[in-house]
């Protein structure tokens, strides 16, 4: 399998794929910005810009957080949703790329659900990039974990209990919002970002997975 593109093609996917990402960090970056202002507007602690005294103020804080979560569930909602909605857009673009240019030709169709996993076999079947690389299969299961909470907000407006006569801690997915530092669960299942790196780490994964398997793609002219 060859892929057979010039090189102003290779130019043209760079460039796209460099813009949407870029515009993609200014606008994050501006709505955390707002968010913050909001935050400080609205008299609610922020631990990012504030220092507690060292006495006990667990409860404060719970309160607080709570407060903080509410405040930036529509904004970090959002902002995850419309971060991974460019990820795959790119992703597709990259496999519509490999369909117009290997030879021989690869028939790409679009997937309507589960695009990550449709675009990563049909990647991996092209040959044309080794997706075994270690970096690869990091990127791709961060991703994948980030799909769950999309997903989550998707379909169940970011509640984790999907089965009513299942308990919170056997839900499924409760697993990874459990253990991810940057995700809070309340009692009534809603799972909350806590924190604007989420999406942020999100986003520079994604796009290092990308510009990754435009890397090999390249190398191959």
């Amino acid at each position: 399998m060859e892929i057979k593109a010039q090189t102003y093609h290779f130019e043209s996917l760079e460039y796209d794929i460099d813009n949407v990402f870029m515009r993609l960090h200014l606008s994050a970056n501006g709505i955390m910005k707002l968010v913050q202002e909001e935050i400080y507007h609205k008299g609610i602690y922020d631990p990012k810009r504030y220092i507690l005294p060292e006495e006990d103020n667990k409860e404060f804080e719970s309160f607080q957080e709570i407060l903080r979560n509410l405040n930036n569930i529509v904004y970090f909602n959002s902002l995850i949703l419309g971060a991974y909605s460019i990820f795959e857009i790119c992703l597709i673009r990259i496999c519509e790329f490999i369909e117009s240019h290997s030879c021989p030709r690869i028939k790409f169709d679009t997937p309507k659900r589960k695009i990550l996993k449709n675009c990563r076999k049909f990647i991996h079947d092209s040959k044309l990039v080794d997706l075994t690389i270690k970096s690869f299969d990091s990127r791709y299961n961060h991703i994948s974990d980030v799909n769950k909470l999309r997903n989550l907000i998707t379909h169940y407006n970011g509640n984790l209990i999907k089965e009513k006569n299942k308990i919170l801690e056997l839900q499924a997915d409760y697993e990874y919002c459990a253990n991810e530092e940057y995700l809070t669960i309340m009692n009534n299942g809603q799972v909350y970002i806590n924190d604007f790196e989420y999406i942020n780490n999100f986003i520079v994964e994604s796009e290092q997975f990308i510009k990754a398997i435009f890397k090999q793609l390249e190398n191959r002219k």
